[in-house]
């Protein structure tokens, strides 16, 4: 009897080492979107938010950990492709107390890479009803005196969301958009592709569509070999900010201008970066702003 009771409890100890390892609550995860019911096309953004709730630093790697989507088939669909990072910065070392927000947005790449046979066509989640959650792992740096490494498993929150068909003029919209995304990334007629973004961006700023036709719109010249259409292209990213400053597109878009703003040398980078961040405080894009303009100001001292 007392043999039965110490491997008991030998097999009490493990489960409970097992569930302080697989359940651990040392990493929050926490996911959002801004909304529960989409059009098929419209923006779906993503956003991510892990907290160390621990006294370890640990090693947060992408790498690690997967973002999964279920239909409602239950298909699962797991991505680790490379996102854009949010506000935060991302750093090597996630420290007791520190937090890191990610964002991506969910479209029909999800889980998929492209290659030379992608076809060129709006990539758009279909319609019908989803849930998302994030899991992964993560885990300390080796220790060689003690000769051990904590690994924690995490799983955050599940959320639901629904996509459904436009109707009406949104439906008009998001065939317009199309036809001009097939127009612009087949290479074909892209001058109509140009005049049918312009023509959406300015009859249609209401549309759920529009910001991502004026992300299209910049994005269109800025790998030109020509510099008059960079030059086209940072401008029109630098409207995208004006006109959009609280969002996740203004925040890829001020990159792209900061990216422009260097080859073309069109003005000083600092005070592009300060005119941003006081022209649209308290937005994502004078976060990313001030962001970059540490980073510029830790370059100049490393070369001072």
């Amino acid at each position: 009897m007392k043999y039965l009771f110490e491997h008991i409890t030998k097999i009490a100890y493990c489960l409970i080492f097992m569930y302080g390892i697989i359940f651990s609550q040392d990493v929050g995860v926490k996911v959002n979107t801004n909304k529960s019911i989409y059009l098929t096309g419209e923006p779906i953004w993503l956003e991510i938010e892990f907290s160390n709730l621990s006294s370890d630093t640990f090693d947060l790697h992408p790498a690690e950990w997967s973002i999964y989507l279920i239909d409602e088939k239950g298909n699962r669909t797991p991505n680790i492709i490379s996102m854009y990072f949010g506000p935060s910065k991302w750093e090597p070392d996630f420290k007791p107390g520190d937090q890191i927000e990610l964002f991506k947005e969910l479209t029909g790449e999800f889980g998929k890479r492209r290659d030379s046979s992608y076809v060129h066509n709006l990539p758009v989640l279909h319609v019908g009803s989803y849930s998302l959650y994030v899991t992964g792992k993560t885990k300390t740096r080796y220790d060689i005196l003690k000769k051990i490494q904590k690994v924690t498993n995490f799983k955050s929150n599940e959320i639901e969301f629904e996509i459904k068909d436009p109707i009406g003029l949104e439906k008009e919209i998001y065939d317009l958009l199309r036809l001009a995304y097939y127009y612009n990334y087949s290479k074909r007629h892209v001058s109509e592709a140009e005049e049918i973004y312009q023509r959406i961006i300015d009859n249609y700023p209401q549309s759920v569509y529009a910001i991502k036709t004026s992300s299209f719109f910049a994005l269109m010249y800025k790998f030109s070999q020509e510099e008059s259409k960079k030059k086209l292209s940072y401008n029109r990213y630098l409207e995208l900010i004006e006109k959009y400053p609280d969002s996740y597109y203004s925040y890829y878009g001020l990159r792209s201008a900061v990216q422009l703003n260097s080859s073309l040398d069109i003005e000083d980078e600092f005070l592009l970066l300060e005119k941003i961040i006081n022209l649209y405080p308290d937005t994502k894009v004078s976060k990313k702003a001030v962001e970059l303009l540490k980073s510029l100001d830790n370059e100049n001292n490393v070369r001072n």
